[in-house]
C-alpha cells in the first residue's frame, strides 16, 4: 500500500486518527485515562480497522475525483486483495478452536453430522466417511452459497486448505487427501464466514451460529428432502411401468 501518498508517517498518523478513543478528554491527564477492556491502546477493534481502511483509501486515490467509497472499493478490490488476502491457516486454526467456536460446532453436531453423511454419499460411495470435490460443491449450490462473492475458485482454496498439514503417511492418505473427513468439513463451514458473513462487527462465533441457523442446515434439509421425493416419484413410476408390462408379457404367453 506504501507509495507516494502513503508513506510510514501517514500510516502512523492514520493509525492513530483511527484507535483514538471518542471519550478522551485531552485536558485530562494521561494517567487519569483509562483505556477500555474492549479497545486497548494501539490495537484496532474492527471498527476502528474499517476507519483505517476508508482513510487509507481516501488518502491514496485523492485527486480520482471520485467518491469515498469508490476509493475504498479500489482499494479493496486492487491491493488489499491481491496482498492481505494470502490466507495465515494457523490463526485462522486458532478461531476455530476457541471455545465460542467450539461450543457453536458442538450445538449444530447433529444436523452437519447428517448433512455431511448426505452429501459425502451423493456421488454412490456409502460408508467411506469422507466428501469429495464435487459433494461438498453440490452441497455449496444446494445452500445457495455461490455468487459474486464466492466462487468455484474459493471453494477450491477453502477445499485444500483445510486439507493443509494432514500426514500422508500411511497407505490410501494420498486418495484421502482428495476428500474431507468430519472435522474438516467443519473447518470448511467456518471457512465460509468470512465470505457469506462479512460484519466486522459482529463476533465470529454469533455469524458461524446464524449461518448455520439460517443458511446451511434449513437448505441443505430441503434438498435432501426434495432428492427423496424425486427418488419416490420415480420409484412409483418404475413399478407401474413393470406392472403394465407383465399383463402383455402374459398374453403373448
Amino acid at each position: 500500500l506504501s507509495d507516494k501518498k502513503i508513506t510510514s508517517t501517514t500510516i502512523d498518523l492514520i493509525f492513530q486518527l483511527a484507535n483514538r478513543d471518542p471519550t478522551d478528554d485531552p485536558e485530562e491527564e494521561e494517567e487519569e485515562q483509562v483505556a477500555s477492556a474492549n479497545n486497548p491502546d494501539r490495537e484496532f477493534v474492527p471498527e476502528e480497522f474499517v476507519e483505517a481502511l476508508i482513510r487509507i483509501a481516501a488518502i491514496k486515490y485523492s485527486g480520482s475525483g471520485v467518491p469515498v467509497h469508490e476509493r475504498l472499493q479500489s482499494l479493496i478490490e486492487g491491493p488489499l486483495m491481491a496482498f492481505a488476502g494470502r490466507c495465515d491457516t494457523d490463526l485462522f486454526r486458532s478461531v476455530v478452536r476457541e471455545e465460542e467456536t467450539q461450543v457453536i460446532l458442538r450445538k449444530h453436531k447433529g444436523p452437519l453430522e447428517r448433512i455431511f453423511a448426505f452429501y459425502a454419499a451423493a456421488e454412490g460411495v456409502v460408508g467411506v466417511g469422507t466428501m469429495s470435490t464435487g459433494e461438498f460443491s453440490a452441497m455449496l449450490n444446494d445452500c445457495k452459497l455461490f455468487g459474486d462473492t464466492f466462487t468455484s475458485s474459493a471453494m477450491n482454496v477453502i477445499f485444500a486448505n483445510v486439507q493443509d498439514g494432514r500426514g500422508g503417511d500411511e497407505e490410501g492418505d494420498e486418495e484421502d487427501e482428495a476428500e474431507l473427513n468430519f472435522g474438516e468439513f467443519l473447518e470448511a463451514i467456518c471457512a465460509l464466514i468470512p465470505y457469506k458473513c462479512c460484519n466486522p462487527y459482529q463476533p465470529f462465533g454469533q455469524r458461524l451460529d446464524q449461518f448455520i441457523t439460517k443458511q446451511i442446515i434449513p437448505l441443505a434439509k430441503q434438498a435432501k428432502l426434495g432428492k427423496a421425493k424425486s427418488e419416490k416419484k420415480m420409484t412409483v413410476a418404475g413399478k407401474l411401468r413393470e406392472s403394465r408390462a407383465v399383463p402383455s408379457m402374459e398374453k403373448k404367453g
